[in-house]
């Protein structure tokens, strides 16, 4: 029987996400993303683009013209932070076999302060019976929302990530800004909106 989400306190959902991570042999990867979690809080901050307040409205605008015939518009996304960070195609995975809440991939969005240079990485959030989108992944940084570029496509994330239908990360923009100087210069590989286009809309 389906959990009534969001009434389940977090507390009687963790024996339901241990009992799923065992069941998909998951647990060497929750291991992995707790050190890779623990790593990053030792950081600053400012090493890594962030949501927090970046204007980078006008630039999704454009990105949203080459890829409108296969993403929906950008939204900026709550992020309620329910379950591990750097597991969100299992955590959506999870609330789609527990929760009944569909799985829905896409690229987060993040940018340095000036918003010049933008970095995607795939990610997955669910969609509950009321059609609104929820992110329960917790975010590494600590923030509280995201913007996100749904993909039309119902193929999840993770299976496109896999096949290399598309990359983990990438990157758009300038390598060198106002803000950050060349700092961003090696965040994943550069994009490629033609390539992608062409790729998500077989997906169709």
């Amino acid at each position: 029987m389906p959990l009534e989400l969001p009434q389940v306190p977090v507390s009687e959902l963790k024996p339901h996400y241990a009992a799923f991570i065992k069941k998909r042999d998951l647990l060497s990867v929750y291991c992995g993303a707790l050190q890779e979690t623990r790593k990053w809080k030792g950081k600053n901050a400012e090493d890594t683009h962030t949501t927090t307040g970046v204007n980078a409205t006008r630039q999704l605008r454009l990105v949203h013209q080459q890829l409108k015939e296969v993403c929906d518009k950008p939204i900026l996304m709550t992020i309620d932070g329910v379950l591990p960070e750097l597991m969100c195609f299992h955590n959506s995975h999870f609330l789609e076999e527990h929760a009944g809440w569909k799985r829905k991939g896409g690229y987060t969005v993040t940018a340095c302060p000036c918003g010049a240079h933008m970095t995607f990485e795939a990610h997955s959030v669910n969609m509950t019976p009321q059609s609104r989108l929820v992110d329960w992944t917790k975010d590494f940084n600590g923030e509280k929302q995201k913007w996100f570029i749904p993909f039309k496509c119902d193929v999840p994330v993770q299976t496109l990530v896999v096949y290399g239908a598309i990359p983990t990360i990438c990157s758009r923009g300038q390598d060198r800004c106002r803000c950050a100087g060349d700092k961003y210069s090696d965040t994943g590989v550069a994009y490629d909106f033609e390539k992608f286009v062409a790729t998500l809309k077989n997906q169709q």
